[in-house]
C-alpha cells in the first residue's frame, strides 16, 4: 500500500474489482482488516515534522470559501511512522507561520494563523497542506500577499483517540531541544536541495492548476520566485534544468502534469535533506 492510500477504500476495491472471485480465506481475511480500519487503528502517532523555511511569501490559491497552500516539510523523528495523508498537525509556535498583505489603507500587515486554520499531511513527510478561511482573510487584509515560513517551524501531530502512543511533552521538548538545530545543519549543508525543494515549492503554489500551463505563466512564476528567494547562480542553474524537465515532462506525456512533476522534485530534495538529518542524527553531532 502506497503511503497516503485509505485501507479501508483499498479492500473495498479489491473485493469488488480485482478480487472479483476471491477464495474465503482471502475474503475473511480482507473483512478482518476492514472491521481493524473502521474500528481505529491502535498505532503509535506519526512523527514531529519541521517546514523548511519559505525564503519568501508563498502564493495562496483560493476556491469555495478555503485559501490552501502547500508548504516543503521534512521528518524529524525516523523512529516513529510516517502520516498518512490528511492527518491533522498543529505548530509549536504561533509565529512560525504568518499571513502578510495589506489593509484598505495600503498599511502593510502580518497576522498570526487564526484559530480555525488546519495543517494536514499531504504526501508523507514531505509537503503539508494549509487551509484558512476566505472569510477571516477578507476580514484582516484588503490585499494578500502571501504566507511565510520562518526557520525551525515544527509541526505536531494533533492527538487523536486511535493513537495507541500519543506524543507527550517530554518528547517534544527533546525534539526541540536537538533535532531542530541539527535540521538546520543539514539545509545549511545543503543548499542546492534547499534551493530546488524552496523554488518548485513556490512553482508548485503560483502556477495555475491543470494538466498543461503556458510557458508565459511558468515563466512569471519563475522570475517571481527568484524575485523571493536567494540563490547562486551554480545551485540556480541545477534548479532552472530541473524546473526545464518537469516542463518537457508534462508536455510529452512523461508526467501527469507540470505540478506533479514539480511536486516529485521538491520531494526529492527534501529527502536528500532528509539524509543529511539522519546522518547527522547517527553520529550526533
Amino acid at each position: 500500500m502506497r503511503a497516503g492510500q485509505n485501507p479501508e477504500s483499498l479492500f473495498r476495491a479489491c473485493l469488488k474489482n480485482a478480487c472479483a472471485a476471491p477464495s474465503t480465506a482471502i475474503r475473511l481475511m480482507a473483512g478482518l482488516i476492514i472491521a481493524l480500519v473502521l474500528a481505529g487503528p491502535a498505532i503509535a502517532a506519526p512523527q514531529m515534522l519541521v517546514l523548511l523555511e519559505s525564503g519568501g511569501r508563498l502564493p495562496l490559491q483560493c476556491a469555495e470559501a478555503r485559501c490552501v497552500v502547500e508548504l516543503a516539510a521534512m521528518c524529524l523523528q525516523p523512529e516513529r511512522r510516517m502520516p498518512l495523508a490528511g492527518r491533522h498537525y498543529r505548530t509549536t509556535d504561533m509565529d512560525a507561520i504568518t499571513v502578510a498583505g495589506f489593509d484598505e489603507t495600503g498599511t502593510a500587515v502580518r497576522r498570526r494563523l487564526p484559530v480555525g486554520a488546519r495543517l494536514t499531511a499531504l504526501r508523507s513527510h514531505t509537503a503539508v497542506r494549509l487551509e484558512i478561511s476566505a472569510v477571516w482573510l477578507g476580514q484582516n487584509f484588503a490585499a494578500l500577499q502571501g504566507v511565510a515560513v520562518q526557520g525551525g517551524a515544527i509541526l505536531e501531530p494533533v492527538v487523536i483517540a486511535g493513537d495507541a502512543k500519543p506524543m507527550t511533552r517530554a518528547e517534544t521538548r527533546q525534539v526541540k531541544d536537538r533535532a531542530v538545530s541539527l535540521a538546520r545543519g543539514a539545509f545549511a549543508g545543503n543548499p542546492g536541495s534547499v534551493l530546488t525543494a524552496r523554488v518548485s515549492n513556490y512553482l508548485i503554489n503560483a502556477l495555475p492548476k491543470g494538466k498543461t500551463v503556458q510557458p508565459g505563466a511558468l515563466e512569471t512564476a519563475w522570475r517571481n520566485a527568484l524575485a523571493r528567494i536567494p540563490a547562486n547562480a551554480e545551485d540556480l542553474s541545477t534548479t532552472r534544468f530541473l524546473v526545464n524537465y518537469c516542463q518537457y515532462s508534462a508536455d510529452n506525456g512523461l508526467a501527469a502534469s507540470l505540478q506533479s512533476c514539480l511536486q516529485g522534485r521538491q520531494d526529492r530534495a527534501l529527502e536528500d535533506l532528509h539524509q543529511d538529518y539522519i546522518n547527522a542524527l547517527g553520529t550526533g553531532s
